[in-house]
């Protein structure tokens, strides 16, 4: 018949070019083209709240034709319904026509047109059958039901008060004459309903039979009037990554702008992390779609949906915690309703990395009376991440009789990474079960064995516990007809509409094992296969159907699909086959779906959906790629969706095609061994530690559906966490009297993306160590008081005010408190300054460059305090103060234990540069570059989290000058000896 039935290999090509000879000539015949109807009848609906019974062009404006619909109606509009019927041929035979209203909740997917189900439900009224003369399409005026064909006033009456009933959805069945309205005044207690109308008629064409034909529904949709808009507020703009380790003063609130209390809205506030991404806030007004709503860890699965939305966020997954919670059905009243006051949220486990966001989100659910419970809307506030500034030291040691303690950080770097599991038991373990399987993997039922020519059906029919049946859909938009066992109670009964989507359907049906078969194929022997092809002889009529839908004799009573040592091929009954009586049909057989064969079964082919839950995912949950493996067999196209979100799929068609293939959305693995089709999870898709569930849709083609799954195994490519290291560091040795935690040897130096697996001796080697710590090197001074100035020409005379050294002659100036202002040194000058008081720097001072190290400019700074401006970004000049003052790097100091009073990224957020020895009582260190904005997305490409905010570089050039300006003295003096032992 088909490609599933199951052929030997030899002599394959002979006998399949047989069948299709012979089946092709069976359904020319049994299926004849008929001739043309002499008659056609069609309808249509259209629903507007601006009827004008004075337009007699239009009747009005604002016609929204069926199937859509009219939507934000509110309690007053007054809406009107037309419905027309057109007649191609004519004169008709006497048909019964009428018009059908029902009333849906808006929280629902129906109607859904031409579902068979909805037909003769609601309320309707049949009009006498009448014959009908040609009536064109342009002719939608020539029969309508409309305003004009109300029985009553409809200002002062309404449908269901005609009716003798209180609520419009309480009408039911033939309402009888005058008793049905085309024209509402909508009112409260339509709030919260779809009410829909649509024009009908008992026959098709002169050719077809009597049976009820539905055009479209013309719906309105009357929301709830609520709006509900979510916010969330945090008491701190920075925290310091170093130092914090809980945010308190959380708030988070729920504003309801509308008149009424919300229906069944969940809500929730939760936490994550914006790596390397500075965000402020986002307002309450945008919305995300979660499938299935709120189920396991919704809150942090609203999260990874606003990641996909927003990817500039760049927001780690597993950083993501719920703090406050409620899924029930909630009502959230008008005005302000607080969901966090004053919350705190304990950061353990955390890793914040400099230049990160640490957000918050608040959400709600069913936020408007349109808005479906899988929708969410959110509201996002940051707090910017900082860390303590970076100092670098160049070209000489540090030395110091206090300590030496600089900041680190330690980044979270995250790295794709790649792997399989491939074991089945660790795939079982994860609940992703093969069909026709037991828990201990073992195939239900065993195996089945056959006597030559014993040519019957054997085994079967054991209930899978983990693969379940959910709905089926025809091609028409009902489910078919099809039947399946309930899932608890094991009673059969019919399978759900699948209405395009089976992710919220929760009623599971049972999947059964299909039979093993053994018959002959003529010239081939004993064949054995899965499924069997009923034909006079169906048991089970209420379950299989009571009509035989291969009717060519020699095809009855064989087999359907390979048989596999793995796994048992799984249905809705132990045959396989679709659900076909004479009263309920499957439309796709009598739509001559039997014959048809590749992507004509797309068309016509009915849908089922088998489910495989509870499947644990654990950390995959996170996974930035995804894909399942299905080695197996389906009869005949599958899709697959997870937690209700699409996955792309591909079939291998019968291993012709390794990377597999697409038919419009749909892959078609085939039917043999080497049968197989993959699953990848698309952008956006939600994932859960565990309660995942896979949907399987099954594209099938009459007469048998069914679904193989011999092994299945996962592909992932996850983002690892790696820890790097920035910090401060020395290029040469530190030596302190107090504790040294810092790094010497440059140890800490590196590019952006730091060092990584460090321990801290690795960023020592040069650190001056007190075993077993690090400093503590000596109780008495390292840094002694006794300095001598460089004499560079005798002195000049005294200075004040503000200075430009640049108009100074070479030699040494006297000064009290004075201002040096911005300027470069011209070559061959050397100053030595030496101030009583304190001496501002308010600009930048700068070396001219010089081709001979004779005659190389250098300045000296000697004075009480030294104090840079903070708009100063560099300075060529040594710096020295006795031990009780100080070197300041932004702006004055007033409290030496308070000194980084009024320090702000807005004063002191330039990068400084020092050229020249420094040598201080107290160096204030209180630069911030990079404490906050250590990423390169500040257009600094050279900027990462251990970029330093101040660079203190001992160049050659002092070395040089120094010797250049001593060398004819002949006196060299021995300042200071310290004893050192073996380096650490």
């Amino acid at each position: 018949m088909r490609r599933k039935y199951s052929l030997p290999r030899v002599g394959m090509l002979a006998i399949v070019v047989a069948l299709v000879v012979s089946v092709t000539a069976f359904f020319v015949y049994t299926y004849a083209i008929p001739s043309s109807p002499a008659w056609t009848i069609t309808g249509k609906s259209w629903v507007t709240k601006h009827f004008n019974p004075s337009d007699t062009n239009n009747y009005g404006s604002g016609w929204v034709a069926a199937p859509g619909r009219l939507k934000d109606v509110k309690p007053g509009d007054t809406v009107d319904w037309w419905h027309s019927i057109f007649v191609s041929g004519g004169p008709t035979d006497n048909v019964t026509t009428g018009v059908q209203q029902d009333v849906f909740d808006l929280s629902s997917n129906q109607p859904s047109d031409n579902d068979t189900s909805l037909g003769r439900k609601g309320a309707w009224h049949d009009e006498d059958p009448r014959s009908f003369t040609a009536i064109p399409e342009s002719n939608w005026k020539g029969w309508a039901w409309k305003r004009m064909n109300n029985p009553a006033n409809y200002q002062n009456t309404t449908m269901e008060a005609l009716n003798g009933k209180t609520r419009l959805e309480d009408l039911h069945g033939e309402l009888g004459k005058n008793k049905f309205m085309y024209t509402r005044i909508i009112r409260n207690e339509d709030m919260g309903k779809r009410i829909c109308q649509r024009v009908y008629w008992n026959r098709r064409n002169s050719l077809a039979p009597t049976e009820w034909v539905y055009s479209p529904y013309a719906c309105v949709e009357v929301p709830h009037n609520y709006d509900i808009e979510p916010s969330v507020g945090i008491s701190s703009d920075y925290i310091d990554t170093k130092n914090v380790t809980s945010i308190e003063g959380i708030n988070a609130g729920l504003n309801n702008k509308g008149t009424e209390k919300s229906q069944g809205s969940s809500y929730a506030l939760a936490r994550f992390v914006a790596r390397g991404t500075e965000v402020s806030s986002m307002a309450g007004v945008n919305a995300v779609s979660l499938p299935g709503g709120t189920v396991h860890d919704w809150s942090c699965a609203i999260v990874r949906l606003i990641k996909e939305k927003h990817r500039e966020l760049n927001i780690d997954n597993g950083t993501c915690k719920e703090i406050v919670a409620n899924g029930g059905k909630n009502q959230i009243p008008t005005g302000q309703t607080s969901i966090a006051t004053n919350a705190t949220d304990n950061l353990s486990g955390v890793n914040l990395n400099a230049n990160d966001s640490l957000c918050y989100v608040a959400m709600i659910s069913n936020y408007n009376g349109s808005a479906p419970s899988t929708d969410f809307r959110y509201a996002i506030k940051c707090i910017r991440t900082s860390n303590k500034p970076k100092v670098q030291v160049w070209g000489g040691d540090v030395k110091t009789d206090k300590e030496v303690i600089t900041s680190k950080t330690s980044n979270t770097i995250l790295q794709a990474d790649s792997h399989s599991i491939l074991d089945k038991s660790a795939i079982q373990a994860r609940g992703l079960w093969g069909t026709g399987l037991d828990d201990n993997g073992n195939i239900l039922g065993g195996t089945v064995n056959f006597s030559p020519g014993e040519y019957k059906y054997k085994g079967g029919d054991e209930t899978d516990t983990h693969w379940s049946l959910i709905c089926s859909q025809d091609s028409f938009g009902g489910n078919g007809n099809q039947r399946a066992y309930k899932k608890n109670s094991g009673e059969i009964d019919d399978l759900p509409n699948c209405h395009n989507d089976a992710s919220n359907l929760t009623n599971e049906y049972q999947t059964r094992t299909a039979v093993t078969t053994q018959w002959q194929l003529p010239g081939s022997g004993d064949q054995i296969s899965d499924g069997w092809i009923p034909c006079s002889d169906i048991p089970n009529k209420d379950l299989v159907g009571d009509t035989r839908i291969i009717t060519h004799s020699p095809y009855c009573r064989r087999g359907v699909w390979r048989s596999s040592s793995k796994a048992k091929w799984i249905s809705m009954n132990n045959f396989g086959r679709h659900t076909h009586s004479a009263s309920k049909p499957d439309p796709s057989v009598n739509s001559g779906c039997l014959n048809a064969t590749g992507d004509s079964i797309l068309n016509c082919g009915n849908i089922y959906v088998f489910r495989l839950k509870n499947v644990k995912l654990d950390d995959l949950k996170n996974a930035k790629k995804l894909q399942f493996k299905f080695s197996g067999s389906a009869d005949n196209f599958v899709r697959v969706k997870i937690n209700g979100h699409e996955m792309d799929v591909k079939g291998n068609e019968n291993g012709a095609i390794p990377e597999g293939t697409q038919h419009a959305g749909w892959g078609l693995p085939g039917f043999s061994e080497n049968s197989a089709f993959t699953a990848d999870i698309k952008p956006g898709t939600v994932l859960y530690s565990d309660g995942n569930f896979i949907d399987v849709y099954i594209k099938s083609s009459p007469s048998h559906v069914g679904l193989l799954i011999e092994d299945i195994s996962v592909s992932y490519t996850m983002d690892r966490a790696y820890q790097n290291i920035y910090g401060s560091w020395a290029e040469y040795g530190i030596i302190s009297g107090g504790r040294a935690d810092s790094a010497s040897g440059a140890g800490l130096s590196s590019s952006f993306n730091g060092r990584d697996s460090l321990t801290m001796q690795d960023y020592n080697k040069l650190t001056f160590a007190n075993t077993p710590k690090f400093g503590n090197f000596s109780i008495a001074s390292l840094v002694p008081d006794n300095f001598t100035l460089p004499s560079v020409g005798g002195v000049k005379g005294s200075v004040s005010g503000n200075v430009n050294i640049n108009s100074l002659a070479t030699g040494e100036y006297t000064a009290g408190n004075i201002n040096l202002v911005g300027t470069k040194l011209d070559v061959d000058k050397s100053i030595v300054i030496k101030s009583t008081g304190t001496v501002r720097i308010s600009g930048d001072l700068l070396y001219s460059d010089s081709g001979n190290v004779r005659s190389l400019p250098q300045l000296v700074i000697y004075a009480k305090n030294i104090v840079i401006d903070p708009s100063v970004g560099e300075v060529n000049a040594w710096l020295i103060t006795p031990k009780d003052g100080y070197v300041s790097t932004c702006g004055a100091v007033f409290n030496m234990t308070n000194w980084l009073s009024n320090v702000s990224e807005a004063l002191c957020g330039k990068k400084l540069r020092i050229n020249g020895p420094i040598k201080a009582g107290h160096l204030f260190l209180r630069r911030t570059y990079g404490g906050r904005h250590a990423s390169s997305a500040k257009n600094d490409p050279n900027m990462h989290p251990g970029t330093p905010a101040e660079i203190i570089n001992l160049r050659a050039d002092a070395y040089l000058w120094s010797y250049n300006n001593y060398r004819n003295t002949g006196a060299i003096s021995t300042m200071n000896v310290r004893e050192l032992p073996p380096r650490y």
